[in-house]
This record gives C-alpha cells, sequence and structure tokens, in this order.
C-alpha cells in the first residue's frame, strides 16, 4: 500500500480494510499481506503525538482526546479484520495482539461506565444527532466482543472478561 501521507489510527484500520478485502477478492495474496500489514504500523504505544499512550489515552487531530470517536472507529476496524486475517498466513504475531488488548483493557474499558461512553473522549462527535453514548457504547462493546472471539484462549479468557 503506497500512500504518500502516511495513514494513522481508523484510516489506517480502513485503508487496510479495503486492501485486505480487495486482495481476497482478486485472490492477490501480496495485496491481503499489504493490508495486514499496514495494521502493524498503528500497533503501538506512542510518547508524543497521535496515537494510544501507555496511561490508556488515545490522542487524534494533534491533541484531542479522541477515544470515544476516532478510537471508536480503530477498534472496530480491527474487530472486523481479525476475524478474517488471524486464521491465515497474514495473521498479527501474539506481540501485535497483546498490545491491542492492552488498549482495550487501558482506553476502552476505562470510559464506558454504566451502559455510556464518557462525552469528553467523543470530541465533535458529541454533536451528531445518531451518536447518543449509549449507541457509541454499544458500538465499543460489539467491537471487542468480536475481537474477543477472535482471540486466542488465553487472551479470550482475559477479553471476555473485560466485556
Amino acid at each position: 500500500m503506497t500512500n504518500p501521507v502516511p495513514a494513522v489510527g481508523g484510516n489506517q484500520t480502513d485503508l487496510s480494510k479495503v486492501a485486505i478485502l480487495e486482495g481476497a477478492l482478486r485472490e492477490d495474496a501480496d495485496r491481503v499481506r499489504a493490508g495486514a500489514q499496514g495494521l502493524t504500523t498503528i500497533m503501538k504505544f506512542v510518547d508524543k503525538g497521535e496515537g494510544f499512550y501507555k496511561d490508556g489515552s488515545f490522542i487524534d487531530h494533534t491533541n484531542v482526546a479522541y477515544t470515544g470517536a476516532y478510537g471508536n472507529v480503530l477498534i472496530e476496524g480491527f474487530s472486523q479484520l481479525l476475524p478474517v486475517i488471524q486464521p491465515t498466513e497474514f495473521a498479527l504475531k501474539e506481540e501485535q495482539t497483546n498490545i491491542l488488548y492492552e488498549w482495550i483493557e487501558k482506553a476502552f474499558m476505562p470510559i464506558l461506565v454504566r451502559g455510556e461512553l464518557m462525552d469528553m473522549t467523543r470530541g465533535r462527535s458529541i454533536s451528531r444527532a445518531t451518536g447518543e453514548s449509549h449507541v457509541q457504547a454499544m458500538e465499543i462493546l460489539r467491537s471487542l466482543v468480536r475481537i474477543a472471539e477472535s482471540a486466542q484462549p488465553e487472551q479470550k479468557k482475559q477479553t471476555s472478561l473485560l466485556c
């Protein structure tokens, strides 16, 4: 996947989704591999800039706490792609998926409270008529369940406890 401007966060999961699905439909292993490798570029913690921090915060658009918006897009993308790639030769490595489970535990679970998603993590998406906090919470929970279903047994146990 060549892109003149490197994609990050949810934008990268969207690009990877297109590449993986296109590759699968065209029976093009190189395209699927490129999509899976695109996911690995964001599977890390950052010390500055955009991305997930070790303390559980997620920053996007330079300096906005966006776990409940762009983070939601990112985790949903992973939840849709893991069941597709994990049983194949393009599977993410265990150390990569461990990062994903750490994101879930540190970034997503703390902002889900009594079936609602904390508004302070939703940025401008709080103004969308169809984006009430309980609807957004359900989107994240749906993603977490999909991720748990595609997890290895030990990770599945840990992730299922979170859900």
